[in-house]
């Protein structure tokens, strides 16, 4: 098989060039289908090029990128930057170069720093997108051909086989034992067995039995299909459009910083304009007046805040990426923390997406003579040797098996999932295929269909073995139907009553089981009827197990006060077995599923049905949502965002990928998982472990309590610095901060400690409490008031002394200027030790046990040296030279009185919050 010589995406039209792009039929409804394929002549290359014009490449859009230059830019788009940039210019404007030039600096680094960690996350998905073509075989000119599948046309002729990605909607027109996993569109993992037949009108994805989709799988079989659709126009298209116009909305955490930076924007406007009127009414000079207003806009933004919110988040996402969770915005972790409601899909995240045998129901016989079945579970199967019928059972779930064993290893196997479970289940018993299948040689087969919904192969022995053996596997009432005995697990055969094991087959059903029937005969047959007059070997059922783990991480967040609710579009009996067996409900939980027929249509939020009812604003009641289109899945995250609540969506699928990006946070599986998941999503599980998600939330409340230190400590710092200039001002005292020494606090000695905090070690208790709400912010009116003690008892202390120093030992206005800058520093870099509650020891907390602070505290005690030492810079900063060492010792004795006055009154309790009360209600 070649591929064509000639790429058909070379037929494109140029840029410019009109197209018309007529809408495929569902229907397929192609010129002289049949005669392409009872001759196997396709299109010819001219028809398949002018078509591709018409179409375009079967290609699904993806949203474009933002460039990097819209991503450099984006950093500059905050009021904390205009307002920075407001008091540069004014600088400007008076000759204050240096502050001008300075403050333009910070907002620079602001904008690199956070430029540099989004290109980051942009380069680590990059790496995870599957990159790779896919090929297609199609009919061409009568040739079979194989191409780039992004090269198919509506009415193409292509031909599946087994392992073959389905390159695009197309009808059958011909099909042998095909079976089709289309897990990424419905959620379900069995298999569905796919006829060659007219579609029915307007059918939902479900029931399409003659379609197969883009993107699915073919798990057996093979078969012809004429293209109806491609690209955007197949049902994979669509999905994708979905995913790309339901929006990302902004984090919890970025709306909350946004929402501080607000305020704190308004609080600068109302006191510079209180400094700028009074100053002027008072008659003081006017560019006295400006160059304080100037100062006080600059104190009263804590310039380190983005730059030490984002190298937190970096924090938190390379502490995950250490457990295999990527994580692709800074905020995802963060928020990940705070969520309230965790919607799960099944299959594939909560369970392994492979079918395994969960249980056999064995013949075995009564007191009276009658044979019953008796059920037993993998785990419990023991003694084999002394169960012939269960010997059998494992022989025929063998040789009655067209998956095979690859490779060395016996659990090595290709071919239909359910197949292969029993080829696992016979090797864990200790049956191996190959001895098996080398001691019964298969002679005929009658191959599974829809119609006949069974399987049956005819074995002729090996030596001296039986002469012949009939194996037969398929529907509980199929093969019932010809049995006429069972085999019990003592060896004798007994006589069958088909309603009772009816009744096991539909009870297993009931519990989300898949349930298949196996019989035998020993004995010679006629060759064109040998699947008759049979003996029952039992039923094996069988389950997509859940994920290891999955339990213990459910309890975890039930404990966290998390709610986790399963939206799968499997079976409701399924998804519920499901959820007995992961704990999401309990075996006396009597709530019902509720199905996606109980939620409203895709254009309304108002859910419907007994279980769901009450007005938008009210949460949807139930864990469990089964048969649940990706829209549905939509409306119902929805829902619970309208609550208020702050909803998490974990998925594998491109049914979930529309959820994923219209969650607070989205999560992808990273091991089979589809790159349309993993797109949408803002965290990946590389592992796909569950688990991780709870250490996740785990950090992330970790994360929010870091920042919330870090908040306090910055802006307490940041108001005594307006303190000290306002006071300075209104009691006319010469001596106030400098714009660029306020820059050199907050930029320096502000932001190393303050980022030393975000390595601070979560507590023990973080998941034993309840999580945020939407509403709750950093701060609530108890934090506000903590940060205005800290602030005044540092603006006391600092003027106290300042005043002390001029009044007593005559310092000039520059001397006391600088003993106020060295003292503020002083009083700044030991405040972070004023940051631990009130329960905490003096001297060993998490704070003083953080070796990341020490070293902040000597980095920027190197950092003031260095800019003391450089001329030109201690200029700029109005320092002169230090002549007594009391600017040294009186500094550093100023900077630890404020310390031990916060403690104690913490001590007194007369301030701080304990570890009940958590300070999130802004």
């Amino acid at each position: 098989m070649k591929p064509s010589s000639r790429p058909l995406s070379e037929n494109l039209p140029i840029r410019g060039e009109p197209a018309v792009r007529p809408t495929p039929h569902l229907n397929g409804e192609v010129p002289q289908a049949q005669s392409y394929v009872s001759n196997k002549t396709g299109l010819t290359q001219k028809e398949a090029s002018m078509r591709l014009r018409l179409y375009g490449l079967n290609r699904i859009s993806v949203v474009k990128e933002t460039s990097l230059w819209m991503i450099l830019l984006s950093q500059f788009w905050s009021p904390l930057v205009g307002v920075l940039a407001v008091a540069a210019g004014v600088s400007y404007w008076y000759g204050e170069r240096e502050e001008s030039w300075a403050i333009l600096a910070v907002i620079l680094l602001n904008a690199i720093i956070g430029f540099i960690m989004e290109w980051s996350a942009r380069r680590t998905m990059e790496a995870l997108r599957n990159l790779g073509s896919h090929r297609a075989a199609v009919y061409r000119d009568e040739q079979l051909l194989e191409i780039d599948a992004k090269d198919l046309v509506p009415g193409d002729l292509i031909s599946l086989e087994a392992g073959v990605l389905v390159p695009a909607d197309a009808r059958l027109v011909q099909q042998t034992n095909l079976s089709i996993n289309e897990s990424i569109l419905t959620g379900e993992s069995a298999s569905v067995s796919k006829v060659a037949k007219e579609a029915s009108d307007d059918p939902s994805v479900d029931d399409r039995r003659n379609i197969v989709s883009q993107g699915t799988i073919v798990n057996r079989g093979n078969g012809l299909a004429l293209i109806t659709a491609t690209g955007d126009d197949t049902q994979l298209g669509r999905l994708v459009s979905i995913t790309s116009q339901s929006q990302s909305a902004d984090s919890p955490f970025d709306k909350k910083l946004a929402r501080l930076s607000h305020r704190l924007i308004w609080l600068t406007l109302a006191i510079a304009a209180a400094i700028l009127v009074l100053g002027l009414y008072e008659g003081n000079d006017f560019y006295l007046v400006v160059k304080t207003a100037i100062a006080l806009a600059v104190a009263a933004i804590p310039e380190g805040l983005p730059v030490v919110a984002t190298l937190t988040l970096a924090i938190g996402m390379v502490r995950l990426a250490r457990r295999r969770v990527v994580v692709k915005t800074l905020s995802a972790a963060e928020t990940l923390g705070q969520t309230q409601v965790l919607m799960i899909d099944k299959t594939g995240t909560l369970t392994e997406n492979r079918l395994e045998v969960s249980g056999v129901s064995s013949p075995w016989s009564d007191p009276s003579g009658r044979v019953l079945p008796s059920y037993t579970s993998v785990e419990q199967l023991t003694d084999l040797d002394k169960n012939q019928s269960i010997g059998w059972l494992l022989n025929v779930s063998v040789l009655c098996n067209n998956a095979e064993v690859t490779g060395k290893g016996e659990t090595d196997t290709v071919g239909d999932p359910l197949e292969i479970a029993l080829l696992r289940f016979a090797v864990a018993l200790g049956k191996h295929p190959k001895s098996v299948r080398g001691s019964w040689p298969r002679w005929r087969e009658i191959p599974f269909s829809s119609e006949s919904s069974m399987m049956a192969t005819l074995h002729k022995s090996v030596g001296a073995r039986l002469p012949e053996l009939t194996c037969v596997k398929g529907a509980p009432g199929t093969v019932l139907a010809r049995c006429g005995q069972a085999l019990t697990t003592d060896g004798r055969s007994g006589a069958l009553n088909s309603e009772d094991w009816l009744a096991e087959a539909k009870a297993l059903a009931e519990k989300g089981l898949k349930v298949l029937a196996f019989a035998f005969r020993e004995g010679a047959v006629e060759e064109d009827n040998f699947a008759r007059d049979l003996t029952l070997l039992g039923l094996i059922s069988f389950w997509d197990p859940p994920r290891d783990g999955i339990r213990r991480a459910i309890d975890d967040c039930q404990a966290a006060g998390i709610r986790v609710v399963m939206a799968t579009g499997d079976h409701p009996a399924t998804a519920r077995n499901i959820g007995l067996r992961t704990g999401l409900i309990d075996e006396d939980d009597e709530t019902e599923v509720i199905t996606g027929a109980d939620l409203a249509g895709p254009q309304t939020t108002v859910v419907a049905g007994p279980q769901v009812q009450g007005t938008v604003n009210e949460a949807p009641k139930g864990n469990i949502y089964a048969r649940v289109t990706p829209e549905q899945k939509l409306i119902l995250l929805s829902r619970f965002q309208q609550a208020g609540f702050v909803v998490g969506m974990a998925g594998d699928g491109v049914n979930d990928a529309p959820a994923i990006r219209r969650a607070d946070i989205g999560i992808a599986m990273g091991e089979g998982g589809t790159d349309a998941a993993k797109e949408a999503a803002d965290l990946i599980l590389q592992d796909n472990s569950f688990a991780a998600i709870v250490e996740a939330i785990r950090m992330g409340r970790g994360i929010f309590d870091n920042v919330r230190l870090f908040v306090v400590y910055l802006l307490s710092c940041n108001l005594s610095e307006l303190l000290i200039i306002g006071a300075s001002f209104m009691v006319d005292f010469a001596a106030p901060l400098l714009p660029l020494q306020i820059l050199f606090l907050n930029m320096v000695t502000d932001v190393f400690p303050a980022l030393a905090l975000g390595f601070t070690e979560t507590n023990e208790n973080v998941m034993h409490r309840p999580p945020r709400t939407r509403k709750e912010g950093f701060l609530d009116r108890k934090a506000w008031s903590e940060i205005g003690v800290y602030a005044l008892v540092i603006c006391v202390v600092v003027l106290s002394g300042a005043y002390f120093t001029q009044d007593m030992l005559g310092y000039s206005s520059r001397q006391s200027n600088n003993l106020i800058f060295y003292s503020l520093l002083s009083a700044q870099l030991w405040h972070v030790f004023s940051m631990p509650d009130k329960e905490a020891a003096f001297f060993s907390n998490v704070i003083t046990r953080n070796k990341y602070v020490w070293l902040a505290i000597l980095l920027c005690v190197l950092l003031t040296g260095v800019a003391y030492a450089l001329s030109n810079v201690r200029e700029v900063l109005g320092l002169a030279l230090i002549t007594d060492w009391l600017t040294i010792v009186v500094p550093v004795l100023l900077g630890l009185i404020p310390v031990l006055i916060i403690r104690l009154l913490k001590k007194a309790g007369l301030l701080g919050h304990t570890e009940k009360e958590i300070p999130f209600n802004v």
